[in-house]
């Protein structure tokens, strides 16, 4: 069985806010959830990683999410995991800070809508 995944769009609501739109293959509905809420534990985690200086770690994860995101449908957060992995290996906290930010107001926002 072939699952076919599709991108992610950001849109702007009213001028100031922004809304994330995750086209998502239906065959992934019931993995969601849970994809999701690792990606809220991931947040979390990069802030305690960041403060302990691993960035080891970090470059793994940014590298995980890079290649894992995208399958799923999230091709905003695989950039974004990308990004982590390079600003980790700059050891670049006030960027994997931002970047840790950025995606949890994604993951806070984003609609998933089934294809």
């Amino acid at each position: 069985m072939e699952i076919q995944n599709f991108s992610t769009e950001k849109l702007i609501v009213s001028g100031e806010e922004e809304e994330f739109v995750a086209y998502v293959s239906s065959e992934l509905a019931e993995l969601i959830p849970w994809f999701l809420d690792n990606r809220r534990k991931d947040i979390e985690n990069i802030e305690k990683l960041v403060s302990g200086g691993d960035f080891r770690t970090l470059e793994r994860m940014g590298h995980t999410l890079k290649g894992t995101c995208a399958g799923y449908g999230f091709d905003m957060l695989g950039k974004v995991g990308a990004d982590l992995e390079t600003a980790a290996k700059a050891q670049n906290t006030d960027e994997i800070r931002r970047l840790n930010e950025e995606m949890r107001n994604y993951v806070k926002s984003v609609k998933v809508v089934y294809k």
